[in-house]
């Protein structure tokens, strides 16, 4: 039986300094975190052929397909070979670090389709599936082409091509013919409309900025002269590419992603791995560990300063009214977190800033020191707003701070003390009419 799962070197490695994606050699995006390396996927098929997730760009006949970089660059070319013609798939991220190219600071995938000879009938499928395939969002409609849902999550598909949607997938036919082109971005939260002119030029400066990245034969004979001399340059351009700007950290998600699709057993060939490899996978966890601790360490804070705040209505309450104290608080904890903690969650989460694991396990760790000195010194103080703030101040140095959502954060704390008060004033006057306590 052929095995489902590809090889790692059927795929090349495309992104923009922040995340990664996966393309195999057919054209296929079959692995892609958003926002952030570390961030959780909307394509996952490199896990689950069947329900992962993809966005393929395929002939419809038989075909026989290689892939290739273009020169000194991380953008990454498939070229199909039919019965009837000749197609090409041109897949770049512009990195969102270099200030001098055109919408260097959006998050935008570009996927370029052209006919190379005569003609090709294409099958496009995009299928998202947010949080590891865990959920199908909703696709419909959009000015620009088409736009994914889920919650609070858009992402869009900037596209002219009509698309077949049903079941949280879109499908779309299109016969290509010589020198037809045709252009698809796949877009975070942004739905500005991006002109296939303006494509181009962010293509050219994509690809200028990867040569000025690459290795450069200065000296004869070269440094790397050898059988190896390409490999040693695709080796520096693919480390830069996993290289974040602003630490310096190299990830190794992707490389336990190609790991996985090659079916290897690392547990069985310890041979395979480097110590360095150990080593990074091993602090992985230990993240991930130490973020459940964070959990309990910020939950702990916020016991002991809302403890407090419930016991003073018990106290207020006198012995009659405990139980009446008791019963709305429960009802309104529960409904509150039934019909607003995931909107709340997602707009902390990925509206406020971006963060990678460890900048969200030290904002935990600083909301949870900031709620129990307030609690010490006996300040009544709000755990999210609290949270908020250091993620404010995290987003504020790493310089993407979302400050259209910060204003209405802002706006609604503003707002929340004042509204609370005339509210509890009513609430007061309607108990003390009806001689409740």
């Amino acid at each position: 039986m052929k095995n489902r799962y590809k090889n790692i070197e059927e795929y090349g490695l495309i992104g923009n300094l922040d995340t990664c994606a996966l393309v195999s050699n057919d054209a296929l995006i079959d692995w892609l975190p958003v926002l952030h390396i570390e961030s959780p996927s909307i394509f996952c098929s490199v896990l689950d052929t069947d329900k992962g997730g993809s966005f393929s760009v395929q002939p419809a006949d038989q075909f026989i397909s290689e892939q290739r970089y273009i020169e000194h660059t991380n953008v990454l070319q498939t070229h199909f070979t039919t019965t009837y013609g000749k197609l090409s798939v041109t897949d770049f991220m512009p990195p969102l670090y270099d200030e001098g190219m055109n919408n260097s600071k959006r998050w935008v995938l570009f996927r370029k389709i052209k006919c190379e000879e005569g003609e090709v009938e294409t099958v496009i499928s995009f299928k998202p599936r947010y949080y590891y395939a865990r959920v199908t969002p909703l696709i419909e409609d959009h000015a620009i082409g088409l736009k994914v849902i889920d919650g609070e999550m858009n992402i869009y598909l900037q596209t002219d091509i009509d698309f077949e949607i049903e079941s949280g997938s879109a499908r779309a036919h299109r016969t290509f013919k010589k020198g037809d082109e045709q252009w698809l971005l796949l877009m975070w939260e942004d739905d500005s409309y991006i002109p296939f002119i303006e494509c181009e030029n962010i293509m050219v400066d994509t690809i200028q900025y990867w040569r000025n990245e690459s290795h450069v034969c200065a000296a004869d004979p070269c440094v790397f002269e050898g059988p190896w001399h390409d490999l040693v340059i695709r080796s520096g351009l693919t480390l830069k590419l996993l290289t974040h700007p602003s630490t310096g950290a190299v990830s190794i998600q992707e490389q336990d992603r190609l790991q996985v699709a090659s079916g290897v057993d690392w547990c069985d060939n310890p041979g395979k791995r480097s110590s360095n490899i150990l080593f990074q996978i091993s602090h992985a966890r230990l993240l991930r560990y130490l973020h459940f601790i964070s959990a309990g360490w910020i939950s702990f804070a916020r016991g002991v300063s809302d403890a407090p705040k419930i016991t003073a209505l018990f106290l207020i309450a006198g012995s009659t009214g405990v139980g009446i104290v008791v019963g709305l608080v429960t009802i309104s904890m529960a409904l509150g977190g039934l019909l607003f903690a995931k909107r709340v969650t997602r707009t902390m989460a990925f509206d406020i800033t971006g963060m990678n694991e460890s900048e969200g396990f030290f904002a935990n760790v600083q909301t949870g020191f900031l709620v129990l000195s307030a609690s010490v010194l006996g300040l009544p103080v709000s755990t999210t707003q609290l949270a908020c703030s250091s993620l404010i101040g995290l987003g504020v140095l790493r310089g993407d701070a979302r400050w259209r959502q910060i204003r209405s954060i802002g706006l609604a704390r503003l707002l929340t003390l004042p509204f609370a008060a005339v509210f509890a004033g009513i609430i007061a006057f309607v108990i003390d009419s009806m001689n409740i306590f």
